[in-house]
């Protein structure tokens, strides 16, 4: 075989490796990058003492590590047939990760709206989770609100009335959606 061949077949060659290699490495890039993630740990675990007598624990997370955000909680319940609203704090326990404590009442069915602000978007951004807690005091469900093509939005309130109603078994009022 003359040299010429066989140096354009060792050229094709390596201009292969390289783009496999390229291909390979941008594919493990773009698993390590995506926005910023809420999760919700329940139950919580026993042998992280920061969280000990948490009901549940809050994680957020920006390209798949965890990152501290501001985060805020409110809780919308009802009690006795009656609707009450609260807020609660989040303690710090790591690096992005909080810790709820119940701080809104032992009776009733409430849901809690988890909202954290990531400090690297702009201005109103903001990821919510959301967790259904039943009238034995454990948490039921937990939502991340997305629209129909997968992007985090925010819930609705008449979202939150209209679990709080069918989990309390009230009737659902004019208006409501």
């Amino acid at each position: 075989m003359p040299a010429t061949t066989l140096r354009v077949r060792a050229v094709r060659r390596l201009t292969f490796a390289v783009l496999a290699a390229s291909t390979v490495a941008l594919g493990a890039a773009a698993v390590s990058f995506g926005g910023p993630w809420i999760s919700i740990e329940s139950p919580v675990n026993p042998y992280d003492a920061a969280a000990t007598g948490a009901l549940f624990v809050v994680h957020t997370f920006r390209h798949a590590n965890p990152m501290d955000m501001g985060i805020t909680g409110q809780a919308e319940g009802v009690v006795d047939g009656k609707r009450r609203s609260a807020t609660f704090t989040l303690s710090k326990a790591h690096t992005g990760t909080y810790v709820v404590r119940r701080q809104w009442g032992d009776k009733g069915v409430w849901t809690l709206v988890v909202t954290a602000t990531p400090s690297d978007h702009g201005p109103g951004e903001q990821l919510q989770a959301v967790v259904e807690i039943g009238a034995d005091g454990q948490v039921g469900k937990v939502t991340v609100p997305r629209d129909d093509r997968g992007t985090l939005r925010a819930v609705a309130a008449a979202e939150i009335e209209r679990s709080l109603r069918e989990r309390a078994k009230l009737p659902v009022s004019v208006g409501a959606r």
